[in-house]
This record gives structure tokens, sequence and C-alpha cells, in this order.
């Protein structure tokens, strides 16, 4: 059965159903009867074409209309964080960070200036750097976790103006979610062309606000736990995970380490 949303058939909706969406873009096949955006199981013949995983292409097709496109990400919006029970995960596409040092493309933040407590910042996401480029990137998604006592509720979110990746609206789709209750930012983009791009450099900024502090400073770490990112051949690419620690205060000055 086809749960709209849960195109890696992993038996929940998160950030990283959007890497199989990206992936089986632009694909056709045979639309399903009844559809809808519904949160409920339902049937689908198989179109053929499959993720590295064998997962056939109709699990990206979440509105059922026989093609993948932006619109079939509705569905991701909708059911986030939907759950629905199996006995195993063993399509899943994703199967864990390669957080290894000099194994691959440097995701990581940046943040060589000041935070002040109670004013607005934004601290640069890289992905790979001006000596090691990333090729060919299709789509990343990654979790960041915050120390929520730390950032006003609600008030983080994602910028991608500048992004390498492409411009928002045209060849590339973002998704931000933000659960501020467990201190947790998910971000996910997806070229929506097939077309994979070379770069390096910011891919957006994390736009927040400092809570006021009652001490004189305090340390805000902003790491990543999971993240994931393919090629246009469907292909992971290994990642080196950089994580922040920053010196929020109430006076200029930051320290920041990359782990």
């Amino acid at each position: 059965d086809v749960w709209p949303g849960d195109t890696d058939n992993d038996f929940e909706v998160d950030v990283f159903d959007l890497v199989p969406l990206a992936i089986a873009m632009g694909a056709q096949g045979q639309t399903r009867s009844n559809a809808s955006l519904a949160w409920t199981g339902q049937s689908a013949s198989n179109w053929g074409p499959t993720l590295p995983s064998g997962l056939d292409y109709k699990h990206a097709d979440c509105d059922g209309d026989g093609l993948v496109d932006t619109l079939d990400a509705l569905a991701i919006g909708l059911n986030y964080g939907q759950v629905h029970s199996k006995a195993s995960n063993d399509n899943n596409y994703y199967d864990g960070v390669d957080a290894s040092r000099n194994s691959g493309v440097d995701l990581y933040m940046d943040s060589s200036f000041s935070v002040i407590s109670g004013q607005t910042m934004m601290i640069p996401l890289y992905l790979g750097k001006f000596d090691a480029q990333a090729n060919n990137i299709l789509s990343l998604a990654l979790s960041i976790e915050y120390d929520a006592q730390l950032i006003e509720a609600g008030s983080i979110e994602l910028i991608t103006n500048g992004s390498w990746l492409g411009n928002q609206g045209e060849d590339l789709f973002v998704i931000s979610k933000d659960a501020s209750y467990i201190g947790q930012l998910d971000l996910g983009f997806a070229r929506i062309n097939g077309l994979g791009v070379d770069g390096s450099g910011p891919i957006g900024f994390l736009k927040f606000t400092p809570k006021n502090l009652e001490a004189e400073e305090a340390k805000l770490s902003l790491n990543i736990t999971e993240a994931l990112l393919v090629d246009d051949n469907a292909q992971k690419i290994p990642l080196n995970i950089g994580s922040s620690n920053i010196t929020v205060s109430s006076v200029v000055g930051v320290n920041e380490t990359i782990a």
C-alpha cells in the first residue's frame, strides 16, 4: 500500500521522504483509484522503476495522479510526523548518517561572528568547501538538534537566499519543520528538475533569536544528528558532519568549535 507522504516506506513521514521524491521527480505511472492525501494505506499497482533499495516509484506519487511532481510534497507537509505500523523497515532508503572525518562532503554550520541574546541572528549552513566541492547534488535532508531553552520558541527558520543548490520555487523545493518543544529543526532540499548541481558554500542560513539571558553567557549547541545526501544517480554521498558550540552572551563575543 501507498501511505501518502511516506515515500521511503519506513512507516513514518519525515524530512527524509523528500529524497525519494527528488529521485522520482517527473516519473509517470498508473493512477491510483480513489486516491487522496488522507493518512491511510491505499492500494496501488507497481510502476516498475525503483529506488536503489528496490522500492517502487509508486510510493512517491503521494496524490495518486500518476505523476511525481512538487504537488506530491504537499502530503509530506500534511502528514508530517504520522506513523503506521509494520513489522520491519527493510525498504527504508535511509540507513544512517556517515559522520566519519575525511570520508566525504563537509556539512557544517559557521558562526564566526557575535551572537547576542535577544537579537535575531543568522548562522550559515555550509555544504562542501572551496577546495572540496560537492558534485551532482540532487537532494539533502537533515535534522538539527538545538537547546530549546536558549532560543525563542518559533523564531528559528531557514533562509535560502543565495543557496548554491538553487532558487526556491524555481529549481529547488525546500521543507523546513521546527519542533521547538523538543529543540529539533528538520530541513530538506530537493532539485526539482532532475539535474544535479556542483558547488560549495552556503546552502542556507539558520535565522533565530536567542533568549535574553539571566546569566552573562551560555553555550548553545547546534548538532546535526541525521543527514542524507544523494546525487542525480540516486547514490548516497558520504558526509563529514560538523557540530557548533556557540557562546551566546549579552556582549559582543563568540566561540565556536567544529567537532
